[in-house]
C-alpha cells in the first residue's frame, strides 16, 4: 500500500468512523461496538508492525488465531470488516473478510492446522456471596436489565436466548424454546408456586421487553461485570451459570428426569446430565412443570456410565478366562 493510501487508512482509522456514526446513526450500538473493538485491535497492529496495512492485519490475525477461540477470531475479523466498510474502504474490507482461521480452515490438511484454544471450564454453580456482589455492582451501575435477566434465569432456568419471548399467563410463564428442531429443544409452560416470585418475574420480563439492549449485550455485560468484580479468578459467571444452578436444584429435588428435561427445554433426559451439581443445590425451588411434551425420551447412558459398564464387563470376562 502506498504512503498516500496508508495516510487515508489512518484517517479512516481515527477520524472518519466517528463522523459516519453521527451522520447516519448506524444500527448504532452493534456497529459502534464493532468499530470500537476494531480500532483497539488496529492500534496493536500498528505497534507490532509499524504501519496499518491489509498485509499487517492479515499477519496479526493469523498469528493471534491460536490464542483465541474460533468464535472470537470470527468476531474480530467481522469487526475490522465493519470498521473498514464504514470508513469507505470496501475493497480492503472484502480482502480482510477472505482471511481464513488457520486453526479451522477446512482447505488445510490436518497436519497444517494450528491447535484450537480450549474453552475455559464453565462455572456450574453460583455462590450466594458472589451473587450478592454482582447484584450490588449492577445497582451501583444502574444496570436494571442485567439484574432482571439474572433473576429470571435464576428462578426459571431458561436459556438467555429465550428471555425476550417469555409471557406470563396467570401463575404460568410460557417459554418459546430456543435451539429447536425435530430432535432437540421445545416450548414449555413453567408454573410458579410463589406469588411474590411470580410478581417479580413479571416485572423483570417487562423490563427486558421494553429495553433496547439485545440479549447479547446483556450477556456480555454480565460476563464483563464478573471479570471486574472478581479480578484474578480463572473462571467467571455468565447467565448460563444460573441455568446450571437451576439444573442442580432440579436434580436435587424429587422430580423425575423427564420432568427436569421438560423444565430445562430438552427433548432428551440425557441432555440434563451436563447441568449443574445436585450437591451444590441451595434449596427453595419455586417452580414445577405446567405441561408435558410427548417427544421427551429417555436418553442412552452417558459416556461415563458406558465406560464404567464396559470396564466392569471386561473385568468379568477376564476373571472367567483365568478361572478356565
Amino acid at each position: 500500500m502506498s504512503e498516500s493510501k496508508q495516510d487515508l487508512w489512518k484517517v479512516g482509522f481515527y477520524g472518519i468512523i466517528n463522523i459516519e456514526i453521527e451522520n447516519n446513526e448506524m444500527e448504532s450500538k452493534t456497529k459502534e461496538e464493532y468499530i470500537r473493538q476494531a480500532n483497539a485491535y488496529l492500534k496493536t497492529v500498528e505497534k507490532r508492525k509499524g504501519k496499518i496495512t491489509r498485509l499487517a492485519i492479515q499477519q496479526c490475525l493469523l498469528a493471534d488465531a491460536p490464542n483465541w477461540r474460533p468464535s472470537y477470531f470470527t468476531k474480530m475479523r467481522r469487526a475490522i470488516v465493519v470498521q473498514q466498510t464504514a470508513a469507505g474502504y470496501k475493497k480492503y474490507a472484502k480482502e480482510i473478510e477472505k482471511i481464513k482461521n488457520p486453526c479451522t480452515n477446512e482447505l488445510l490438511p490436518d497436519f497444517e492446522k494450528l491447535p484450537i484454544k480450549k474453552k475455559k471450564p464453565k462455572m456450574k454453580h453460583v455462590r450466594e456471596a458472589d451473587e450478592k456482589a454482582l447484584i450490588d455492582y449492577f445497582k451501583k451501575t444502574e444496570n436494571i436489565e442485567c439484574r432482571a435477566a439474572m433473576y429470571i434465569v435464576k428462578n426459571l432456568g431458561v436459556r438467555p436466548e429465550e428471555l425476550k419471548g417469555l409471557v406470563v399467563t396467570g401463575n404460568t410463564v410460557n417459554v418459546i424454546g430456543a435451539k429447536k428442531n425435530d430432535n432437540r429443544g421445545l416450548d414449555r409452560k413453567i408454573q410458579v408456586n410463589d406469588p411474590n416470585t411470580l410478581k417479580h418475574l413479571a416485572t423483570c420480563i417487562d423490563v427486558l421487553k421494553k429495553t433496547k439492549k439485545t440479549t447479547r449485550n446483556i450477556q456480555d455485560n454480565v460476563s464483563k461485570a464478573s471479570r471486574r468484580v472478581f479480578k484474578g479468578r480463572d473462571r467467571h459467571y455468565s447467565l448460563y451459570t444460573w441455568r446450571h444452578q437451576m439444573g442442580g436444584e432440579l436434580k436435587a429435588s424429587s422430580m423425575p428426569d423427564h420432568v427436569i428435561a421438560y423444565l430445562m427445554g430438552h427433548q432428551s433426559t440425557r441432555s440434563i446430565e451436563a447441568y449443574g451439581f445436585k450437591n451444590r443445590a441451595r434449596g427453595g425451588l419455586k417452580i414445577q412443570a405446567g405441561g408435558y411434551d410427548k417427544r421427551i425420551r429417555y436418553g442412552a447412558k452417558s459416556q461415563y456410565l458406558r465406560r464404567i459398564t464396559t470396564y466392569k464387563s471386561q473385568n468379568v470376562n477376564n476373571d472367567k478366562g483365568l478361572e478356565r
